[in-house]
């Protein structure tokens, strides 16, 4: 995936002065006559300006023409705090860590309250999708109980060419994508690790863009972090009263509450989600 598009709505001389690595310039008063341009910039799409106040008008403007876009605030925070984050969405960043082993987050086993979900299924028709699947261990669960239609995306070139000399000859699909690329529809999507992974700036658009490939009816299950890592990520943490805030808009919250069969480094620290589209 390219690094975001950063629009900065400051005046052409306050850009000149200084701005965000990578941004470009759109000022604030010009924004409604260039949407047609701006429709055109590769997504996802962050604003940004002095104090935070205008890019939150922008983006709910574009939002509400039909441009998803996420407020970045302030332009100085967001070059100092973001920058590093939206290279985690960097292909070559994900190889490199496959490639070196870098692989921290892999618990060598599907997680316990995401099998434990998986038993309490019944219709092995679901389509399913695993996003960021890594290693992929719960889709092997899934294959292993008679699951027909998996889906696997990953960002990794690495990770794909592993899962899919893996499960050579096994009924699953594995896509190298990028998740905000991917399209489709499906009745269950398993959330392992990916939602961490992934720019804080870019949560708002994992929730509409899960939305937009789940079946009516269809389900988010799995589990978030409900915990704040203190160190540059990923992971990223947060905790319930934002993802509420975050998924209520587009999903009925069936679960959402501490795990309490989370492996032990993890006990405590994890929600499980069970999540229904609106």
């Amino acid at each position: 995936m390219k690094n975001a598009t950063i629009i900065d709505v400051r005046t052409v001389e306050e850009f000149e002065i200084e701005h965000a690595h990578g941004s470009i310039n759109i000022p604030y008063v010009e924004v409604p006559e260039r949407l047609a341009e701006i429709k055109l910039l590769s997504k996802p799409i962050i604003i940004c300006c002095e104090t935070g106040n205008e890019s939150k008008q922008v983006a709910a403007y574009l939002n509400y023409n039909g441009i998803e876009c996420t407020n970045g605030g302030c332009w100085y925070e967001l070059e100092n705090t973001k920058k590093e984050e939206m290279r985690t969405l960097d292909e070559n960043f994900w190889n490199e860590r496959y490639e070196n082993n870098e692989t921290g987050w892999d618990l060598g086993a599907p997680s316990p309250p995401i099998s434990a979900y998986i038993d309490t299924l019944e219709n092995k028709e679901l389509k399913i999708l695993i996003p960021g699947c890594g290693n992929a261990h719960e889709a092997e669960y899934l294959l292993e109980r008679g699951f027909a239609n998996v889906t696997l995306v990953d960002i990794s070139k690495e990770a794909v060419m592993r899962q899919q000399q893996r499960f050579q000859g096994k009924a699953i699909q594995i896509i190298h994508a990028d998740f905000f690329a991917h399209n489709g529809q499906y009745d269950l999507m398993l959330e392992q690790t990916f939602f961490c992974a992934i720019n804080p700036s870019l949560r708002e658009n994992y929730v509409k863009h899960t939305a937009e490939i789940l079946k009516p009816n269809g389900k988010l299950v799995g589990l978030l972090f409900n915990c704040e890592f203190g160190k540059e990520g990923p992971p990223f943490g947060g905790e319930k009263s934002e993802y509420e805030r975050l998924f209520s808009p587009y999903f009925n919250i069936q679960q959402m509450e501490p795990a309490a069969n989370s492996v032990k480094p993890r006990l405590g620290n994890e929600l499980f989600i069970e999540l229904t589209k609106k």
